[in-house]
């Protein structure tokens, strides 16, 4: 049977026992890659973070994504691989019903274009809105670089989370303020972020908050955000 949630965030997994994540409905799995037999695997190690960064990304999904069932998927590596990454992508399209995909994460190398853009393409066809941040380095990144996807990147001019600007017939959909935020870090204790990967759960909240648990095609959600930017 499919799992069914509203957002899947893909990160570096949850730490379930932080104070401020009490009360919390925290839900996932952990994928990693098995190098003896060439493929991707379902870990039975649960989903706790040991990098900080999945943590904080659920923390601001959960505060500002009201009544949203959100199930993680922690990718179990120390440097993000794309092929791990399209192999959970592709876990996705095939185990869980969801309405929103969230990726505060991307790899500037991707050896494996057409298969990840393919996969991402697979899901939009299905409903599935997927939203991710673009590299705080300034360069392409993947898969927020795929016209099937809302690829979110900073403006360091504006200091307005609420606003955001948005573009046609661009690589980047939506530029929205790298503000500075103070969340809790999944290695223990509240820390002050920004860019890019905390700025786009704004992105994903408003398309879920206003959008609502339906599966909308790519064309609404971008005339949604034009409307609203």
């Amino acid at each position: 049977m499919k799992k069914k949630c509203d957002i899947v965030l893909i990160d570096s997994g949850i730490n379930r026992k932080h104070e401020k994540l009490v009360g919390a409905n925290m839900e996932g799995d952990t994928f990693k890659y098995d190098f003896g037999n060439d493929k991707a695997i379902l870990s039975e190690e649960g989903f706790d973070d040991l990098n900080g960064h999945g943590t904080a990304v659920f923390y601001l999904l959960h505060k500002l994504c009201k009544g949203a069932k959100i199930y993680t998927i922690k990718l179990d590596d120390e440097e993000l691989d794309s092929f791990l990454l399209q192999r959970a992508l592709e876990y996705i399209y095939k185990e869980i019903d969801c309405f929103y995909i969230h990726l505060s994460i991307g790899v500037e190398y991707c050896d494996n274009v057409e298969e990840l853009e393919a996969v991402c393409n697979q899901l939009s066809e299905k409903g599935v809105t997927i939203i991710s941040a673009f590299s705080n380095l300034g360069c392409i990144s993947y898969p927020a670089v795929f016209d099937s996807v809302i690829g979110v990147d900073e403006d360091r001019e504006s200091r307005y989370i609420n606003e955001y600007d948005f573009y046609d017939n661009c690589i980047v959909n939506v530029r929205i303020a790298s503000t500075s935020l103070y969340v809790p870090w999944g290695t223990g204790g509240v820390v002050k972020v920004a860019g890019t990967s905390f700025s786009t759960p704004f992105i994903t909240a408003k398309l879920y908050n206003d959008l609502g648990k339906t599966g909308s095609n790519l064309k609404c959600v971008k005339d949604k955000l034009r409307k609203d930017a």
